[in-house]
């Protein structure tokens, strides 16, 4: 992940291929909290999950940082429907920090991680900041992309039309 912003046209919906967690917990994806405590990737996964929201962000990714509120504003939404929400932070350069430091002072609702060696993305396939990438309950990849429609390479506009990411979440339920 570069400090280049990056915007593009959103996956969409792709098939459902679960998605191949590593056997060696070596080589799992490392993820470590704002309190430095580190978790594997099948932690994050409840008994009631029914979806997982992973948000690939950064400090400061200007993007990223318009879209906080109304990531909130669905993690809020969806919470008690059992959809779960990270934010990740994949860059290399961001300690935790300045992760910490990020995630209290933009008042996150969900629990932020750094994505040590950068082996969650790497497994989701995960290019850009912001990226949103959605799983269900059997780890099945049924969204990757964009969050919606309001930002494109050429500009922005005044609102999103279309909302790639809750439409993603419904379909997952």
């Amino acid at each position: 992940f570069s400090a280049l912003l990056l915007l593009w046209v959103p996956v969409s919906s792709i098939s459902a291929a679960a998605i191949e967690i590593p056997q060696s917990r070596a080589e799992r994806p490392k993820l470590k909290s704002i309190y430095g405590v580190t978790h594997n990737l099948t932690e994050l996964k409840g008994d009631d999950t029914r979806a997982m929201v992973f948000i690939f962000t950064d400090v400061d990714c200007p993007v990223a940082q318009l879209y906080l509120p109304r990531l909130k504003e669905m993690h809020a939404a969806y919470a008690s429907e059992g959809v779960t929400f990270y934010a990740i932070y994949p860059n290399a350069r961001i300690d935790i920090l300045q992760m910490a430091k990020h995630a209290h002072d933009q008042d996150l609702s969900y629990p932020a991680f750094i994505d040590t060696d950068h082996r969650l993305a790497d497994l989701l396939d995960a290019e850009v900041t912001p990226e949103a990438v959605v799983l269900n309950a059997n780890w099945e990849k049924m969204y990757q992309g964009a969050i919606d429609n309001q930002f494109k390479k050429q500009g922005r506009r005044p609102a999103a039309s279309v909302h790639y990411l809750r439409d993603a979440i419904e379909q997952t339920l």
